[in-house]
């Protein structure tokens, strides 16, 4: 019985290290029915996706998470390998339109910036897709609750941009995932 834990747990820890995306798999998404929601935004139920859409009324379109403005924030733990998140901007044609995603420190505003001091923010001007993956690795608010935002800005009066944001997540280190799955993979066998 030992020896079957023993290797159960040495071939988890190989495949946390060989295999990184195992902590993405781990990671619980953001949900984003947490954020503030303009009129045209459309969350799904389960808060994995929002589709931002041009509104007449509006010249930015916010998804926003902002402590400061009474909501929840997104807390940033100490053992934060990224913070990921997947786009698709398209932007109507002729139009001037701009997608903007950031980070921020919601009692100054300021975008937050990864340890190398690079902002940590996406600004796309004509439409595009992917996926965005910030280093939290080092950062200084580690362990801290901060904003996060999403804005379509409209420069026109053509109403037909958007973008769809979803499967936003807090990435852990995958050490850290490994020992968790391990620690508790060992104290099940301990106490049986």
């Amino acid at each position: 019985m030992k020896k079957s834990v023993v290797l159960l747990c040495t071939l988890l820890m190989v495949s946390c290290i060989t295999f990184p995306s195992l902590a993405s798999a781990l990671t619980p998404q953001i949900d984003l029915n947490d954020f503030y929601a303009d009129s045209s935004v459309t969350v799904s139920p389960d808060g994995s996706s929002a589709t931002m859409n041009e509104d007449s009324s509006l010249s930015t379109v916010l998804l926003s998470n902002d402590p400061f403005m009474g909501e929840p924030g997104i807390f940033i733990p100490s053992d934060s390998m990224s913070l990921t998140f997947d786009y698709n901007f398209i932007e109507g044609d002729g139009d001037e339109d701009e997608f903007l995603a950031y980070l921020f420190d919601y009692n100054t505003g300021s975008t937050l910036t990864d340890n190398s001091g690079n902002f940590l923010e996406l600004w796309l001007d004509s439409s595009d897709s992917g996926t965005v993956n910030w280093n939290l690795l080092g950062a200084s608010f580690l362990n801290t609750t901060v904003g996060m935002e999403f804005q379509l800005n409209a420069f026109d009066s053509d109403m037909d941009s958007s973008v769809t944001v979803s499967n936003v997540s807090v990435v852990p280190e995958p050490m850290s995932s490994a020992l968790f799955i391990i620690g508790g993979i060992w104290f099940g066998a301990v106490n049986s």
